[in-house]
């Protein structure tokens, strides 16, 4: 991609999934039983070959450069032509999004660019996740900001991009307009949290879902990043536990540890 405004792509896919959500553009959709991020090619490569997922199947490993770039060209697209560079700032939450940072050629288009730090926190009883977000300072530069872009690498339940935008609100201008961009989504549900409500727009590079085996109908599927299960050792030992065929289980963390290891990442 060269200096300058990425161009925009048509998507493959564009809907609004049911009544209640804005527009989601989306280059592919992928129905599958469980899906890697594989941020770690050396490990994805490793678990894609020997290792065997709950229900006896392979991982569906997703390549971050690809949605990467096909993020790029879909968020340009929700932004509209006229919008002036300035007047745009991008909001790369937690850790997951430093990633998305790192790669995204929007950077050197739209300069206004923010880390937030967000934590996800699961209280009994609750479905979903609640995201707390510390106190967001955009810097004076940022005054003439009238488009706000929440970029991460996964759209699931969504709470992340709406705690960044409750937290922004009171001091954005009135007609704002917000956007949500990911390289992967899950599927919204009818009823369910979506991460699209009260945006204009969401880009995903990849929508992902599983269909019930017993009833047939989509439904979320487990959606983590290697990189995550390499480097805490708690989440990775959960994971295998719900999600990893008992036979290969103990391979599974083995591979986290030997791979991710001689890379510096593994707990």
């Amino acid at each position: 991609m060269t200096e300058g405004k990425p161009q925009s792509c048509s998507p493959s896919y564009e809907d609004s999934f049911s009544p209640t959500h804005p527009r989601l553009f989306c280059c592919e959709q992928i129905a599958g039983s469980h899906f890697l991020i594989g941020d770690v090619p050396e490990i994805a490569a490793a678990l894609q070959r020997s290792v065997r997922t709950i229900n006896g199947e392979t991982f569906t490993v997703l390549n971050p450069e690809i949605m990467a770039r096909r993020l790029d060209r879909l968020a340009v697209r929700l932004i509209p032509a006229e919008v002036q560079p300035e007047e745009v700032l991008l909001i790369f939450p937690g850790n997951g999004a430093q990633d998305v940072r790192r790669r995204t050629q929007l950077k050197t288009w739209f300069p206004n660019c923010i880390g937030v730090t967000a934590r996800r926190e699961w209280r009994p009883r609750e479905s979903f996740p609640r995201t707390r977000v510390e106190k967001i300072s955009p810097p004076p530069i940022c005054r003439d900001v009238r488009h706000y872009m929440v970029m991460d690498d996964v759209i699931c339940s969504g709470s992340t991009v709406h705690a960044i935008k409750d937290e922004l609100l009171p001091d954005a201008h009135p007609d704002a307009a917000w956007y949500a961009a990911s390289w992967v989504a899950q599927r919204p549900m009818n009823g369910a949290k979506s991460g699209v409500k009260g945006f204009t727009a969401t880009a995903a590079a990849t929508v992902v879902w599983r269909n019930n085996t017993q009833t047939g109908k989509p439904e979320r599927a487990p959606l983590n990043s290697i990189s995550t299960l390499a480097n805490d050792r708690r989440i990775a030992d959960e994971y295998a536990q719900r999600h990893v065929h008992p036979g290969d289980r103990n391979k599974f963390l083995s591979i986290l540890r030997r791979e991710g290891g001689s890379m510096g990442i593994a707990a």
